[in-house]
């Protein structure tokens, strides 16, 4: 998931708890405050078998995962690898913005030792400020150039250096009522006018088309507009504007906009969706007061653990024209580095490659987690896999195959870019903002971001 609200996020970022398992660095957690409170989590001692070096390593990961989730990360993720080192001890921070805290710690010098973020947009601006080293060196060590795939692995690399590995594949798509589409006697769209008056079918129904909610993540808005800017343009030319050959003023993008825009304003997006929670929209959903829910594929594990009394699907979102294409805008869930200041970072790039390992990957997707960017890492072979996941999954495969596979803001979009977008957008749903100057001040940022040589550079 995009963020902390992403199980797949949150629980690959516990994961890095067993980095400590690599070794111990700087273990300042830093200061804490009313919207950031942590709590140390430090797990069981293992019994030493042999006298090696005691190191101790810390992390941070995000404190919205489920109870459940981080039961299983300790007891089976921490616990494997500590079984292996014994001499290694894991502290783990939870608060509700991992990344956030790392890089004020991290700019005095200090933070964890391992550095979790929200993904490679992140990743690319903290190499930017020297907060992460490089990771050429564990490249044939570990073989990281043939186990990842390519295009995921050059998502973490900046002027040409590796700064640190990859989280899990995520795609937006759209999540539905199965069994109330059958009783209404709806159809999955094909097309933007099908889809159009889908929801306005569902809303004369007094059922909420899509539920949504960011009153605690502010950062989820970039979710939709991720999916409206690749659902107009297309990816080939939305591509465009992500390397710099387009200006982000562009009318298509304006169009793009106003489109999410009318969506909003027309109920088909949840009114209120400044005002309730992530959770709020979930529960509107798996309580059936809303038909449909987009998200990323880490919204799987949240239905799992709801367990509705209805049954649920999935499909690919149609591109916001008559092509009778679908959309599916990819991302990765979060990217891991090593602090800067870290005194073990051989001990961490070992972690790193445990971690984000087909062993762990594994257990990850049973869970109901995105699949690891790997080479060798064939679903269909692994057993325990919820169907939910595997059809998901199919959904990625062909809109790969179509080349109908976006880019989301996480991951491919430039930094302040990224940021003025979810930070904005309510400004123009509740007319504070013209659309014009959102544009004209959005493009600003891109322009800065242009500047500093901070666009995502793409392979080819």
């Amino acid at each position: 998931m995009k963020r902390r609200y992403s199980i797949l996020t949150a629980m690959l970022l516990v994961l890095t708890i067993v980095l400590s398992a690599c070794g111990t660095g700087n273990t300042n957690t830093g200061s804490t405050d009313a919207t950031n409170t942590q709590t140390d989590i430090t797990s069981a001692t293992v019994p030493e078998t042999k006298p090696t070096e005691k190191v101790e390593l810390t992390m941070y990961s995000s404190n919205q995962s489920g109870a459940d989730y981080l039961k299983v990360m300790k007891e089976t993720v921490i616990g494997k690898y500590q079984e292996q080192h014994p001499n290694i001890t894991i502290n783990m921070t939870l608060n509700i913005d991992p990344t956030g805290i790392e890089k004020q710690q991290l700019a005095a010098g200090a933070g964890p030792d391992i550095v979790t973020l929200d993904g490679p947009t992140s990743l690319q601006m903290f190499a930017n400020a020297g907060y992460v080293l490089p990771l050429d060196e564990y490249i044939s060590k570990y073989g990281w150039d043939k186990t990842f795939q390519s295009w995921a692995l050059d998502t973490c690399k900046k002027d040409g250096k590796l700064f640190g590995l990859p989280g899990g594949v995520e795609g937006l798509i759209v999540y539905y009522n199965k069994a109330m589409f059958k009783d209404n006697g709806w159809q999955v769209p094909k097309t933007y006018t099908e889809f159009l008056d889908l929801c306005k079918k569902i809303k004369d129904k007094n059922i909420v088309p899509f539920s949504f909610g960011c009153s605690d993540f502010r950062q989820a808005n970039e979710w939709w507009v991720s999916m409206a800017y690749n659902a107009v343009l297309g990816n080939d030319e939305f591509k465009k504007f992500l390397s710099g050959e387009k200006n982000w003023d562009d009318v298509a993008l304006k169009d793009a906009t106003q489109k999410l825009v009318d969506m909003w304003g027309n109920g088909f997006i949840y009114e209120k969706s400044a005002m309730v929670s992530l959770d709020d929209a979930k529960n509107l959903f798996a309580t059936k007061k809303a038909a449909m829910n987009m998200s990323g594929t880490w919204f799987i594990s949240e239905m799992l653990a709801a367990k509705p009394e209805f049954e649920w699907s999935t499909f690919a979102m149609p591109q916001w024209n008559e092509s009778g294409k679908q959309m599916v805008p990819m991302a990765l869930s979060t990217a891991t580095g090593v602090n800067a200041n870290s005194k073990h970072p051989a001990e961490a790039a070992e972690f790193l490659n445990w971690m984000w390992g087909k062993e762990v990957g594994t257990e990850i997707l049973k869970l109901g987690g995105d699949i690891y960017a790997l080479n060798d890492f064939d679903i269909s072979l692994i057993e325990g896999v919820d169907a939910h996941v595997t059809e998901t999954n199919n959904i990625i495969e062909q809109a790969s195959k179509d080349n109908n596979t976006g880019y989301c803001s996480w991951t491919y979009w430039s930094p302040n870019t990224e940021t003025f977008v979810w930070n904005n957008l309510e400004g123009l749903y509740f007319g504070q903002m013209k659309i014009d100057d959102f544009m004209t001040k959005l493009n600003k940022e891109y322009e800065k971001d242009k500047a500093k040589g901070s666009l995502f550079k793409f392979s080819n």
